[in-house]
């Protein structure tokens, strides 16, 4: 009887800690989360977090109410040094940002590191480079000698977008002149269906939706940047499977570059669009609430209802990567950012241009 006794303490002490364990796991049930978006309400960022919303509601464990704060200044900063440095690593409050990654891989002076926020997932934004059918690009070789010259519309010679092309074009011996203070992507977007300019780029989900009404307006795709994966090469985007890459153009127009310091510039920049959209939470997020709120984002943001609701209110289309796969990704960009100090250098030197 004692020894049937103990069995029975045993197991009801088994149960309990079982029945512990099973309480202790995080849940939102009653609470309200934060989403803090780094930049203004009305824009493409805002537009994007706010459709998804509703969505993770749903999948995060019990159903939280979540409300959106923009905090814009600073081309974003802002937003995120209070993600980094005030906001509570609570599990309540998290970030849907742009930029986040850039300051740190660039070398240029930053009140967060990345590495260290709680990464749980990312929206890659490639870029697809877009001319006039003037051109007469019909083969990557024909880069080199256009029809017409280059007139590449770009918003500053210090923006992400033009410093990547650019150091793609020169790479590729391709000839080009830019014209620069257009208001936005789609500010150069208009410029090139007015014939102003006969090259520009656009973000993948902008050029996905108008791609057929483009071409028709002899607007024709002809270099995508593609997507920096954790082993440090660049794919083509699954949402673009039949658009060659920048670096595979280069490597087919003048395979030397490839060893430049040029190139290793290039991947640091053109990578951080791996990470344009980044989902975060502040730095040191207990590790039970991280991987709850990372299995409710990668639910959210792969939930086929979601999908269609964003491509429905939006006219976007995009590709997904989970909390693991963000964070690796940025490891890969910070170690070739370290192993590359020359490439750092010229990037902070394009970006300080005015």
């Amino acid at each position: 009887m004692r020894y049937i006794s103990i069995l029975m303490a045993s197991a009801a002490a088994c149960l309990a800690m079982s029945a512990t364990g099973v309480a202790a796991q995080p849940t939102f049930e009653g609470k309200t989360l934060r989403l803090i978006i780094n930049f203004g309400a009305g824009g493409p960022l805002d537009g994007f977090f706010r459709a998804f919303v509703p969505h993770m509601e749903r999948h995060l464990p019990g159903k939280p109410t979540i409300i959106v704060e923009n905090r814009p200044g600073a081309a974003g900063r802002v937003g995120a040094a209070y993600m980094y440095n005030v906001a509570k690593p609570d599990g309540l409050t998290i970030g849907g940002m742009v930029g986040v990654v850039n300051d740190a891989i660039f070398g240029l002076p930053a009140k967060y590191d990345p590495e260290k926020f709680t990464w749980l997932g990312a929206i890659p934004q490639t870029q697809v480079t877009i001319v006039r059918s003037e051109l007469g690009i019909s083969s990557l070789a024909d880069l080199q000698k256009p029809a017409k010259p280059i007139v590449l519309a770009g918003t500053g010679a210090n923006s992400n977008n033009y410093i990547a092309t650019s150091l793609a074009l020169n790479m590729m011996n391709a000839p080009f002149k830019a014209v620069h203070g257009y208001a936005g992507q789609a500010a150069t977007i208009h410029a090139l269906r007015q014939g102003e300019a006969n090259m520009t780029d656009a973000g993948a989900p902008i050029y996905l939706p108008n791609k057929e009404a483009w071409r028709k307006e002899g607007l024709v795709p002809v270099l995508q940047r593609g997507d920096l994966q954790p082993d440090g090469a660049f794919q083509k985007s699954p949402l673009i499977p039949d658009l060659p890459t920048m670096p595979e153009a280069i490597a087919r127009l003048n395979p030397e570059a490839l060893k430049s310091t040029e190139f290793a510039a290039y991947k640091l920049i053109a990578g951080t669009y791996a990470l344009q959209y980044s989902i975060i939470a502040p730095p040191q997020v207990a590790p039970e609430v991280a991987a709850v709120l990372q299995k409710g984002v990668e639910a959210a943001f792969t939930d086929p209802r979601a999908i269609e609701d964003v491509k429905r209110q939006m006219n976007l289309e995009f590709n997904f990567l989970n909390g693991a796969q963000a964070q690796k990704t940025l490891q890969s960009l910070e170690a070739s950012a370290r192993e590359n100090p020359k490439a750092r250098k010229m990037l902070e030197a394009l970006a300080s241009v005015k």
